[in-house]
């Protein structure tokens, strides 16, 4: 495995000269290749142009288009719009409020960290994981050396012989999750019940490969309540489904960061 296999690509979108800079070499030396915006508009730009990004880093107080607005915009535009991570100094109630009601996935607290970095980032970019330097970038502080999301004993069973194949289902869940599985939302949104269910199942026929404990009850009561127009409860319950499919990520990274060998082979 080559480490190129793992670049990724972040649009930072940030007006203050002092933090681009920061946040640009920080970026820069975990391996990252960044792109800047310094405003929500230049933001916008880049995707009306047709450029793609792994993931947003938003501020929230900008020039021209603040970081709010600037989510709503392209979430509800691009339909392969990244998850976006927030990043601010205040991390009030009223702020998480309105960047999670906006769509946002997450916050990086101001002044940036590299610590920090390494915590959040790996949420959002899953082959982070197992890059070349996977070690540097896992974050076990917080595992016991259970899975919550995912129970692994029958994934150890069938692919203990070919990782491989088992390794070619994660990425494919991963690029999903990052290009397909906001159309989910955008086309709740949309209150196109049909697409959303479409999209739907082809997300849960890749994510049973990683035999979920929970995800089924989610997707579960997304296809009920789309089916019964209730789109209010279908987004609230595809927004933890966004977070089950994080978490079996971020765990399936864990299972497999003893298995490189036998991936690479």
């Amino acid at each position: 495995m080559s480490s190129e296999d793992y670049k990724n690509k972040i649009l930072l979108v940030e007006d203050n000269p002092i933090n681009i800079k920061l946040a640009v070499a920080m970026l820069e030396r975990l391996g990252i290749t960044v792109e800047v915006a310094k405003n929500g508009q230049e933001a916008i730009d880049k995707f009306t142009a047709g450029e793609t990004f792994d993931l947003i880093l938003m501020d929230l107080q900008m020039p021209v288009m603040d970081g709010v607005a600037t989510t709503r915009y392209l979430l509800e535009h691009f339909p392969k719009c990244p998850s976006i991570v927030a990043m601010t100094a205040n991390v009030d109630t009223h702020h998480y409020n309105s960047c999670m009601d906006a769509g946002m996935d997450g916050f990086i607290e101001k002044p940036i960290r590299l610590n920090k970095l390494k915590e959040v980032l790996p949420l959002h970019l899953p082959t982070l994981h197992i890059s070349k330097d996977h070690k540097d970038w896992l974050d076990e502080s917080n595992y016991d050396g259970t899975y919550q999301h995912i129970d692994h004993k029958p994934i150890e069973a069938d692919y203990s012989e070919c990782w491989d194949i088992f390794y070619k289902f994660y990425r494919d869940f991963i690029l999903y999750y990052q290009n397909d599985l906001p159309k989910i939302e955008y086309y709740l949104k949309e209150k196109n019940s049909m697409e959303a269910l479409k999209a739907l199942k082809d997300f849960s026929d890749l994510a049973v490969y990683f035999h979920p404990k929970d995800l089924n009850k989610v997707t579960s009561i997304i296809k009920e309540s789309a089916g019964s127009d209730d789109y209010g409860i279908a987004l609230k319950n595809f927004k933890l489904a966004r977070k089950e499919a994080q978490e079996i990520i971020r765990e399936v990274s864990l299972l497999l960061r003893d298995k490189t060998q036998s991936i690479s082979q």
